[in-house]
């Protein structure tokens, strides 16, 4: 009953949508390519495995598996329900999320992301984890098998990921650039598909799925090759071109920080820096030209670069011992890559000619994301929430504080205005808002207000900020910063005991604002020891817990290589136990509930 109301969304919400999606098909055709390549991918794996290729077979099989449950893992954690989950791991999510758009409502009671953010969400995980992957390994295998062998199927299963790469990325790029919203709210970015000329706005989505599948084709041929040839030499030759990308856009944005909050720290910012090299990799969406991305900085270069040395990369994996194994000859190979980089050469030119004149700067010159906040912070007045300078400069500081502007500008701001703000909330000060500040501003921008209510707090709850006692009282050692927070709190709450809470708001209210300012230093200090002691004791109760589980499936692997029933039958007993353990434990936490702690989205924002 509960699934059938789900399905039964407001029906003229529902028509309305689907007459738009009539008209446009965009929706439709990424679905079904989408599907398309999923099937073909099945087939080909199928197909390795009847001529006699098991291993690749295997591989491409266990490829799309580990893709499905790293898209369901995902899901789950970004809040989107258990049921969305189940859903992923089948295989439906991208259905799913059509028909969420469509209807414009979850299906699942328990999601709680905006459909249109989790669609977005689901083509970029197929693009990374499935379709680039999986484009790479079936072209390496494709190479090396002999004429009788390449069937049309694992041609047109090649095609097909292709196709539905670039049409995903004209899709990804006609939502964002011709969005109302974000051309406002970064105007100097978006808006290069041209919105006055149907015949133009075609040209440039030609232009840039020829792009996006010429500059994927000739890349993951040059790779294919060369990892034929040697695979630790593509490993050395990616790893060399991932740390320039990095150290690049490292020196135009002064800090290798990921430029959303809450992804910003350190080993989370390594690993999105990863990430958006390998997207990169193979598909140079133009919407990476957004400071904080590769930015426009790096793009033409970026895109240049690669095709220029792909030639490079090929003949030197030609030239390698293993490349006796590829059954192409040296002509059509260096023919097919110059087929494919003319045709990115050709998507690039369309893209120029026909989009917006004015907006051909934004694929050319240096401007870094701190520069582009900085220049917003001035000349900017429209926001999502609110309207003016105050809302659009409320809504820059989601970026990571590492890209904010200058510190004065942003205390001068806060100062002066704090105060009424509080007694006549504007729309955009919310408690999130203010939260944010309080958490994520550097101490020297804070307003004295606030100043003074956490040199309060923090003395009225020692326990919370993660104040330990004196040595002379615990009995051991502390860190620095816990030592000198406690001269702080010693020199200012030594006469508390003996004074009224109004003599103590006195003394607060007196102290300077460095004084202040190098007390809440010191809190933040001491909280992140606190939290980092305790993130490697649940590390180290982590890795234990792993390593039993793995050293259970190798005694049982190890039972069954003995050959003899009873090895046998130790290993069937030692698996059971661990799957009816598993089981037990998945069910404890689906009747006690405590899986719905995981349901709250871990990080869910978009700019």
């Amino acid at each position: 009953t509960t699934l059938a109301l789900a399905l039964a969304p407001d029906m003229r919400t529902l028509q309305q949508e689907a007459l738009r999606e009539l008209s446009t098909g965009a929706m439709s055709a990424a679905v079904l390519l989408s599907y398309f390549d999923l099937g073909t991918t099945v087939a080909v794996g199928v197909q390795y495995i009847l001529i006699g290729n098991t291993r690749d077979g295997y591989t491409t099989l266990g490829m799309l598996v580990g893709s499905l449950v790293i898209q369901a893992l995902v899901t789950f954690s970004t809040g989107q329900g258990v049921l969305v989950a189940v859903v992923t791991l089948c295989g439906g999510k991208t259905m799913f999320d059509t028909y969420s758009v469509l209807a414009n409502r979850q299906l699942s009671a328990e999601g709680s992301v905006n459909p249109v953010r989790a669609l977005a969400l689901t083509r970029m995980q197929e693009l990374v984890l499935d379709a680039l992957p999986q484009t790479f390994h079936q072209l390496s295998v494709l190479v090396q098998l002999e004429y009788a062998e390449q069937t049309y199927l694992l041609w047109f299963s090649l095609l097909f990921s292709g196709l539905s790469i670039g049409y995903v990325a004209v899709v990804f790029e006609f939502d964002i650039d011709t969005d109302l919203n974000y051309r406002k709210l970064f105007a100097r970015v978006h808006g290069y598909i041209p919105s006055n000329s149907q015949m133009r706005k075609a040209i440039v989505g030609v232009g840039i799925m020829s792009l996006i599948m010429g500059f994927l084709a000739a890349r993951m041929m040059a790779m294919a090759v060369l990892v034929v040839g040697d695979a630790e030499m593509l490993g050395i030759w990616i790893g060399a071109e991932c740390l320039c990308f990095v150290f690049s856009r490292a020196a135009i944005e002064s800090t290798f920080r990921y430029y959303q909050d809450g992804l910003d720290s350190v080993p989370v910012s390594l690993i999105l820096n990863a990430l958006t090299f390998l997207g990169a990799l193979g598909v140079p969406f133009p919407f990476g030209r957004f400071p904080g991305m590769y930015g426009p900085t790096l793009y033409v270069p970026w895109v240049a670069a690669t095709l220029t040395l792909n030639p490079v990369m090929l003949l030197f994996g030609l030239s390698l011992e293993g490349s006796s194994r590829i059954a192409f000859t040296e002509g059509e190979l260096v023919w097919a890559l110059g087929g494919a980089t003319a045709v990115a050469l050709a998507g690039a030119v369309m893209m120029a000619a026909a989009m917006d004149p004015s907006h051909r700067r934004s694929f050319l010159g240096r401007l870094s994301l701190k520069q582009y906040v900085a220049e917003l912070w001035e000349t900017r007045t429209y926001a999502p929430l609110g309207s003016g300078i105050d809302a659009s400069r409320a809504h820059l500081l989601k970026f990571s504080r590492y890209y904010w502007p200058p510190n004065d500008q942003v205390r001068d701001w806060l100062e002066p205005n704090w105060d009424a703000w509080v007694v006549a909330p504007p729309q955009w000060f919310t408690p999130r808002f203010v939260k944010r500040i309080i958490s994520a501003a550097p101490p020297e921008v804070l307003p004295l207000t606030v100043l003074r209510e956490l040199a309060d707090k923090y003395w009225e709850e020692p326990q919370k900020f993660g104040r330990e006692k004196p040595e002379s009282e615990a009995g051991g050692t502390t860190s620095a910063n816990s030592m000198r927070m406690q001269g702080s709190i010693r020199r200012l709450g030594s006469q508390k005991s003996s004074m009224s809470s109004c003599r103590w708001g006195r003394q607060v209210e007196d102290t300077s604002r460095e004084e202040l300012v190098r007390m809440e230093v010191e809190r933040r200090a001491s909280k992140v020891f606190a939290r980092a002691k305790q993130l490697w004791i649940w590390m180290v109760a982590l890795a234990f817990s792993y390593v039993d589980l793995v050293t259970t499936v190798l005694v049982g692997l190890q039972y069954l290589d003995m050959g003899t029933a009873q090895g046998t039958s130790g290993a069937h007993v030692t698996f059971a136990m661990l799957g009816l353990s598993l089981g037990v434990q998945a069910l404890f936490a689906h009747l006690s509930g405590t899986y719905g702690v995981s349901q709250e989205p871990l990080y869910y924002r978009t700019i």
